[in-house]
This record gives C-alpha cells, structure tokens and sequence, in this order.
C-alpha cells in the first residue's frame, strides 16, 4: 500500500471514530482530584477568609431542629479538608452512645496542653439532647511548638469507632477505638507514624497510647488512612496506602491495619499485612477508601475509588468502586472487583439519570449513545452494609471531564443543576459484577468550595449511615444554591432515606419526591460546613430515624471551631413512598387516563399513550426484572388531553421490563416485553 494512501486511511478513520465524533463541547467546567502528598503541616496558614453566614438568626425551625453545642477544637482540621469525612461519628443504639472523635485546642480544651495534636471526644448518653464536651484522652507529650517532624506524636485526621467488648452491657464499660497519623518523619516529611489505642467510655483517664513508625525495610510506607470501623467479632480495622513519599511513589498496594482485641490486657494488638490494588495511575494515590462490616461483623468490604484497568470504557479516564470482601471476618479477602458504572455491563440508574437535552448541551455533536459514555464518581464516598451482607454505596456520579480522572461540573442550562447526582449504589449479591442497581437520591446545585486562599476546600462529603436493623440507608451531602453563593461554600445538609427491602424513597417534609434541605429553616442555613454523619441513626425500633448530623461552625480553617449537633430532624416509615424498583408501583390514577404501549411485544421501539385532565410534566421510567432503571425521559411537557411518547428501546436488551409514567402526582405502570424478532 502506497504511503499517501495509508496515511489517508488513518486520517478518514480518525475523523469518523467514536473518539472523534463524541466530542465534549469545549470550554465544559470540571474538577481534578486534587492530590498533595504533603498535606498542611503547621496548618497556620496566615491570611483567611471570613465565610459568608445567612439567616444566622432564624428562630424558626422546621420539624423543631434545633442546634446544639457540643465540643471544639483548634481548627478545621478533624472534619475538613478535601473529603475529609473519616470515621467520626459513632452511634451504638444498645448502648445509647454517641460519640464525636476530634482534635483538642479550641474554646473547650481543659488543658494543661491546649495542642491541636491532642485528641478528645464529646459524648451523649441523651441522644443528642446533651452533651459532655472535649473529653481529652490524647496527649502529644513530646510535642515541641514549631517542630513538625521527629520523634513527636501530633495526632492528624483522626477516625473512631465504639467497640464494646463480647458480653459487655454497661455503656461505660464499652470503648472508643482510635487511630491517627502522626508527624514522625518516618515516610519522610511529615508522615509515617501512627497512633492507636482504646478510651473507656466511663472514665477518660483509663486509655492507651501506641506509636508505630513505618518499617520502610519491610515495605510499609505509612501515610495518611482514611478507611477506619470496629466490630466486636473481629477488633478494629484502619485502611492506609502504602505511600512511598521518599521516591513519591504510589506502591499499588493498600496497608490493613487490624487491632485483634485481648481480653486480658483489655487492649488491642496490632497487626500489618499488605493487599494489591493495582491501579491504572502512578502519579497519586485512590482518593478514597472505606471499609465497614455486616451487623453480625462477619461480612465485610474494602472498597476503594479507583481504576484497576478492569472496566474498558473507564480505563485511563474515570474512577469507579473497586472492593474486596471478607466472608469469615476478616480472615481472608476477595481478589479486587470493579462496579462498572459506564459500558455495556454499567449500571443503567447511572447511565438514565441525564436527560436526552443535558446530553445535547455536553456534547458538541452526535450524543453517544448512554452505554458508551463515560460515567464516574467523584472524589470520595461512604459505604455501609446491610444485614444480608450486600454493599451500599453514597457517592456523586457525573461524567468524565476532558482531563483523566476529571469530573464535569458544568450546570445544566435546561434544568439549572450540574450534571452530577447523588445516588445510593447497592448490591443484590455481595458485591459480584451485574449485581448492582442504583438509586438516585437527587441533583446538585454545587460541587466544589474554596474556603480559603491557601487551598482549603471540600466537595459534597455525602456519606450514609444504616438502620438499626441494617433494612434502610440513609444519604446525606452538601450542596450551596445558586443564590448563596457560586460555589460550594455555603452549604446546607441534604438527606434521603432508602428502604432497600421494599426499594422506596422517602418524601421531603413538603411531601415531594425529593431529598430534605435538613438546615435550610435552622441557624445553620447556608453555614453547615464540613459536616460529618454518623454511621447509624439513632432508631430505638419505633419507626422514627434520626441522622446524627454534627457540623462545624467557624470563621476560617486555622481559627477555633465549634462542633453544632444538628437535632430534631427524622425520618418514620410513612416518609417512605417514591417507589424506585418497580415491581412495587402501585397504580394511582389520578388525573392519568386511556394508558396504552403498543406494539407490545416490541423490538426497536414503542408508542406510550395516555392522557391527562390537565397540562403537566411527565417523567417515564423503564425498569428491569432486577428492579434497576434502565431507561429515563426527564421533563416531558404534557398538554391537556392525549399524549403520545415514542420509546427507543434499541439499546436495551431483549427480556421483561416494567414501564411507568409519573405526572401530575400520579403514577400508571405495565410490564414491557422487548423480543428480538
């Protein structure tokens, strides 16, 4: 073949490959996952910026939520911070507890050592209604002011979980298991230490205190661990990358820190062993993991934001879960399993939750169809598990933006939201690959918040919590309307509620099919910053939830903060109406008349008939047999009378569906089937 006629051939295939034609329209906002591998170490940045505080004197409260002071601490180091959210919040309901694990300074500090390296924690025995503050346990005794590498044992981004030891039934007998980083120097400037030990509830004085620096001559570069849970079965489990920071080298591989309890010295001991998790970058670590166990502690997952290279579409581009799971509590763990959220085996919640015109405002030409379109997460998560041993996910899913690992964060021209939603990812089996359906929770107004010119920010920390029974999750994340700021930096508290035996959503207080603004009527409208949930609700089995929310309020990240409980919010089991899996829609007629599909069998597509006593907008969903939405046409402007709907059904696979349509408040519903003749 003839050099010019090669190169031609090259030209016209490129100019018509799918990488061409599917093009994002230039000029998109997006995010990047932000890595420094040597977060603050003095934390004293110099100039600050005041943050903007609305409605601070509101009195009037929706469901009697009021604020309550609980604790402080020196900074806003404990809960922020790019996705800071650790373990932080602890809920036992057998217990009664609440605890909230933070760094000490700040205006309830008892003293003598008023160090933000000190640790300490506030606790209700009341359900929130009172509290005991800044109960300090952690003294950094060999802290030197303005030495921030060495021997010294400053603790940093904390995480707790309460462990209440086989048997034990009195609460103050019950501990809090912590563990923390530390400036030792060990990997380098600053990181490498560890922290760990165990507080008695009952007396703060009865604690302990290990440090542990990195063995770098067995391999073990300790950093920075944000995956943290306790369980009685099997002592507490604390999740690290194993961070080269000499040679800047992400080593592919996750550090298992496990604290095995010992009932004689009522203590924990530590042990270390290394898990692969190959990934398709070099240049930072995942930006997130989690880890959480069953209720009975004997199921377990691992799951860290990544690219393993499994996932096609994904590859070198977007961040998808990846988890490992431990079926004998922790013993041993799965080799790692990808949760494809784009291509052909992605899950179609995910790929639906756009509209056909948002498609048209992001790309420039042809809209791709939704199976090739890159989907990924952002930039952390927050996971939990049911009493079936399944996974659950809260995390924002958008699409990939033109850099790798980048996430558009434009706003929607036709719907003036961004193109990313909060959604619950859960599982039918475990975890495995095709088992995962999805829930979206809701749109977000914001995605990103600089706080400070010194490079404090957060994005929309969503993070769950469960039931008493592990039989419903809860969601919550920040997010700022347009109208009080442009970024994400004056945030309210948005939350859902998901039964997921019988795949429902709960109804906000004005009774629509959408999340809670859970501060948006409180004192802490616009200004619940940095917020942490915990990781259950409070549930005494009446049927009323109650999230346990604690934000900080401050005026600036290196000041003094004040930790405010946010109480009276909750959910009971009417609240649990939006049905989401289909094969539990009720048919509620309503204004909704003369519904018809035909042809029905169909193949390539279908005509949905039906009319309506007034002008509406209409939402159509179609569900697969599993219950998972599959398909999605958003904002269909209905008029008074007989409407018709044209379905392309070619990108679904032959099989039985379920069709439903949503307007005016009322819900019409029928089985689909899709052959391929």
């Amino acid at each position: 073949m003839k050099p010019y006629l090669s190169l031609l051939i090259l030209v016209l295939v490129s100019m018509f490959s799918p990488a061409q034609t599917y093009q994002l329209r230039p000029g998109l906002e997006y995010e990047n996952h932000h890595f420094d591998p040597f977060p603050s170490q003095t934390e004293n940045f110099g100039a600050s910026q005041t943050f903007p505080k609305s409605n601070q004197n509101v009195v009037s409260f929706e469901d009697e939520i009021s604020i309550i002071t609980v604790g402080g601490s020196a900074n806003a180091y404990s809960y922020g911070w790019g996705g800071g959210q650790r373990s932080i919040i602890n809920v036992d309901n057998e217990l009664g507890i609440i605890a909230n694990l933070h760094r000490m300074g700040g205006p309830f500090d008892p003293g003598p050592s008023l160090s933000s390296g000190d640790l300490g924690f506030d606790l209700s025995l009341s359900n929130g209604q009172s509290w005991q503050q800044s109960l300090e346990f952690y003294i950094a005794d060999t802290y030197i002011p303005g030495v921030y590498c060495g021997p010294i044992d400053v603790a940093r981004y904390p995480s707790s979980a309460v462990f209440n030891p086989a048997g034990n039934t009195n609460r103050e007998d019950a501990y809090l298991a912590y563990f923390a980083p530390i400036m030792d120097c060990s990997n380098d400037i600053p990181w490498g230490g560890y922290a760990w030990g165990r507080v008695r509830l009952g007396d703060v004085s009865d604690s302990t205190k290990h440090l542990l620096s990195s063995d770098t001559a067995a391999g073990f570069f300790q950093y920075v661990p944000d995956g943290f849970t306790a369980h009685t079965a099997s002592g507490f489990w604390a999740v690290d990358y194993n961070y080269n920071l000499f040679s800047n080298i992400w080593l592919e591989e996750l550090i298992i820190n496990h604290g095995v309890w010992n009932e004689e010295t009522l203590d924990f001991n530590l042990q270390q062993f290394l898990l692969a998790c190959p990934t398709e970058f070099s240049a930072f670590i995942p930006p997130c993991s989690r880890i959480e166990f069953s209720p009975d502690g004997q199921t377990g997952y691992i799951v860290v934001l990544s690219d393993n290279g499994v996932v096609e579409i994904s590859t070198g581009h977007s961040f998808y879960p990846v988890l490992y799971r431990t079926e004998d509590a922790g013993q041993t763990w799965s080799e790692p399993v990808p949760v494809a959220l784009a291509g052909e085996s992605g899950i179609g919640a995910v790929q639906q939750f756009l509209s056909d015109e948002e498609l048209s405002e992001i790309f420039s030409f042809n809209v791709p169809p939704r199976n090739e379109i890159r989907f990924t997460t952002a930039f952390d998560f927050d996971l939990s598990v049911d009493n079936f041993g399944n996974p659950h996910l809260a995390l924002v899913v958008g699409l990939s933006g033109p850099e790798d690992y980048s996430i558009i964060t434009e706003t929607s021209a036709s719907t003036g939201n961004k193109y990313l939603a909060a959604f619950l990812l859960s599982s039918m089996n475990k975890g495995e690959e095709d088992s995962w359906i999805g829930y979206e929770l809701g749109r977000l107004k914001s995605f990103r918040g600089f706080f400070d010119e010194d490079g404090f920010y957060e994005d929309n920390r969503i993070q769950i919590a469960r039931s008493r029974d592990a039989d419903k999750m809860f969601v919550a994340w920040n997010d700022t309307e347009p109208d009080a700021a442009d970024e994400n930096i004056q945030p309210d508290i948005h939350a859902r509620g998901i039964d997921i035996i019988n795949h429902t959503l709960t109804i906000n207080k004005a009774g629509q099919p959408m999340p809670d603004n859970v501060t948006g009527t409180s004192p802490a409208n616009d200004s619940a910053y940095c917020f942490a949930m915990g990781n259950y609700v409070l549930d005494n089995g009446s049927g009323i939830y109650a999230p346990v929310f604690i934000y900080q309020d401050f005026e600036h990240s290196f000041g003094p903060v004040v930790y405010k409980h946010v109480s009276g919010f909750n959910y009971i089991d009417t609240d649990f109406q939006v049905v989401s899996v289909n094969e539990n829609l009720t048919n509620q007629s309503g204004n909704l008349s003369g519904w018809k599909i035909f042809p029905n069998p169909a193949k390539h597509q279908t005509t949905i008939d039906f009319s309506s006593l007034e002008s509406c907008t209409a939402n159509i969903f179609i569900y697969n047999f599993f219950g998972e939405q599959v398909l999605k046409i958003s904002y269909l402007s209905c008029q008074a009378g007989t409407n018709s709907v044209v379905l392309d059904l070619s990108i679904l696979k032959p099989g039985i569906y379920f069709c439903a349509v949503e307007a005016a408040g009322n819900i019409k519903k029928e089985k689909l089937a899709i052959s391929n003749h």
